[in-house]
């Protein structure tokens, strides 16, 4: 597993990432036709499986994958304007949220995004990196240093996992 976060970080977000995933099963279970039951569904498969993604790069060795790294290079310019912009992103998140590199089905380019809350998923946009930007994902080991987390993060990519994601995006 990628070392950004201790075992006690990993194992207490875990169980925020479990509590979405049984909201999730026990919505599906009695869904209904009502606004909060869509607002309630729309929150819990989004932190679901947005922490699902990230789980993802947390258990993983770091890898470089030179293709994948070309793509970042040419949506980009380079893999360090790629993680200024993406940590950038992370840093605007109030107080928490979400960082992601996604690839825009609709015009075939990668672009990074952030949003504060993970029910905002946008249409065409596939997640190929996905940073919790919540302060439950580093503030044990960090503190209130959420800069350095996510330099770790970024230091610990599994190019690898990304570039699968890329390959299933562009399919």
């Amino acid at each position: 597993m990628a070392r950004i976060v201790s075992q006690k970080q990993y194992d207490e977000h875990y169980i925020l990432y479990r509590g979405y995933r049984d909201k999730l099963q026990s919505l599906l279970a009695k869904p209904v036709s009502t606004r909060e039951w869509s607002r309630d569904f729309n929150y819990a498969y989004a932190g679901a499986r947005l922490h699902q993604l990230y789980f993802e790069h947390l258990n993983l060795p770091s890898v470089d994958n030179s293709a994948m790294l070309r793509v970042i290079k040419g949506s980009f310019g380079s893999v360090n304007k790629w993680a200024k912009s993406l940590s950038d992103l992370a840093m605007t998140c109030r107080p928490a949220g979400w960082a992601l590199t996604c690839y825009n089905s609709f015009d075939g380019n990668l672009i990074n995004i952030a949003f504060d809350s993970h029910d905002h998923l946008i249409p065409d946009m596939i997640p190929l990196v996905v940073m919790d930007a919540y302060e439950h994902s580093y503030l044990i080991d960090y503190g209130v240093d959420k800069a350095t987390y996510f330099q770790k993060f970024i230091e610990t990519m599994n190019w690898d996992l990304v570039w699968s994601r890329f390959q299933g995006a562009t399919v």
